[in-house]
């Protein structure tokens, strides 16, 4: 209903109207020392209120006032989402008839982040359970409002979950690249080489092609559109060992270049040393054009949202982006990354090595769930799964 306002824009709102609080107290006092005018009422549905004055303007029984033209309501009460309903009953429109007080912002921001309705799918690469609330698999979550809930879809080693047209495909590890309809059913299976490990998947509609990055290969396989198997782009720097080297874990294909995240640039994970980074990789020539970076931590889910590349810098719960600046920070284990254009939804995963982050962060929490995150004020809601559902990889809002 509302959006925030400050009180040089409410002088554009109010375009010579008599102005009348709505709701007697600290917040129309406040409102009242930012005002550069004297307001003509202050209503209030509080009849014990009625007749009283409140820094020498009257108090008054809304009903006096509702029906009369040329008015503009300035709600000055906590109770701002019943008022505005109360208004709009009347026939009164917000931002032309009504709006709240710029006092309530702070409590505007978390009103919006606690009616927040969508559904996600997420997934999990955890080993398989018959439970329905944990284990290895695909999962949707309906949030509405204060209240969410979420059911496995399908069991499996779950990870990289994409929308490519009207489908959704997601990589179970062990059984093949998923295809699912709109309504979630899996429509085919396309089985994929073991002993790769495949995490994360993107599309290019430039070459028509998939993109599986594999951990266990450092490699990237490619498909057609038809997801048959083309060829692999080997980034290994030593063909002859057995283990994963960088640990890639995700790509995303954007214009002429897939961009893929690992675990380490000079391979060198496995000693304790993370030089995360991100890698260019031209579509063209299937070569690698740049290294973006060498300075995270165990990164995962390098995507674009708005022509801006994002990462998580996922132990050290960083959300990076605008030339890789961090404008999130969490106080989990991060993966799992989607954007609404208002919203950031962020996957938090248990923390299985929070002894690392001690000294780079005071609070390290152990739980599972989604972070609701507000990038311009800050604010984040957390929504919790079963402590059991200790892994999520990926998720996609539906």
């Amino acid at each position: 209903m509302f959006s925030k306002v400050n009180f040089y824009d409410l002088k554009s709102q109010i375009n010579k109207k008599k102005i009348v609080l709505f709701g007697a107290g600290n917040i129309a006092d406040k409102t009242l020392e930012k005002l550069d005018f004297k307001p003509t009422y202050i209503a209030d549905n509080s009849p014990l209120a009625w007749g009283n004055y409140q820094n020498n303007v009257q108090i008054i029984n809304p009903s006096r006032i509702l029906k009369k033209k040329n008015v503009f309501f300035l709600i000055t009460t906590t109770a701002f989402k019943e008022v505005g309903e109360q208004l709009e009953n009347e026939g009164l429109k917000v931002n032309k008839d009504f709006n709240i007080s710029p006092i309530l912002n702070d409590l505007l921001t978390i009103f919006d982040l606690e009616n927040v309705k969508k559904n996600l799918i997420f997934s999990s690469g955890a080993q398989p359970h018959k439970d329905k609330r944990f284990g290895g698999g695909l999962y949707k979550m309906e949030i509405n409002g204060d209240k969410w809930n979420y059911n496995k879809i399908h069991s499996g080693n779950c990870y990289g979950i994409i929308r490519v047209d009207n489908e959704i495909i997601c990589i179970d590890t062990n059984n093949g690249i998923l295809k699912l309809d709109k309504n979630l059913d899996i429509k085919e299976i396309f089985k994929l080489k073991k002993g790769f490990r495949a995490h994360g998947i993107s599309y290019s509609k430039n070459t028509k092609k998939y993109y599986l990055a594999c951990s266990y290969k450092d490699s990237i396989l490619v498909f057609n559109k038809d997801l048959k198997y083309l060829n692999e782009i080997k980034l290994r720097q030593k063909n002859n060992l057995d283990s994963a080297q960088l640990h890639i874990n995700d790509c995303y294909a954007y214009q002429e270049s897939l961009y893929v995240s690992m675990f380490s640039v000079t391979g060198n994970w496995k000693k304790d040393l993370f030089d995360g980074g991100i890698i260019e990789i031209d579509l063209k020539t299937q070569k690698i054009k740049n290294i973006l970076c060498n300075n995270l931590w165990m990164p995962h889910n390098v995507c674009f949202f708005d022509k801006s590349l994002h990462v998580l810098d996922s132990l050290r719960g960083h959300l990076k982006t605008n030339n890789l600046s961090i404008i999130g920070t969490f106080n989990a284990f991060t993966r799992g990354l989607d954007f609404d254009q208002k919203y950031y939804y962020v996957g938090q995963s248990k923390n299985r090595n929070h002894s690392k982050n001690v000294g780079l962060s005071n609070n390290i929490s152990i739980d599972a769930g989604i972070v609701i995150f507000d990038p311009l004020s800050k604010a984040s809601r957390f929504l919790q799964v079963s402590p059991r559902l200790s892994e999520i990889h990926h998720l996609l809002l539906i």
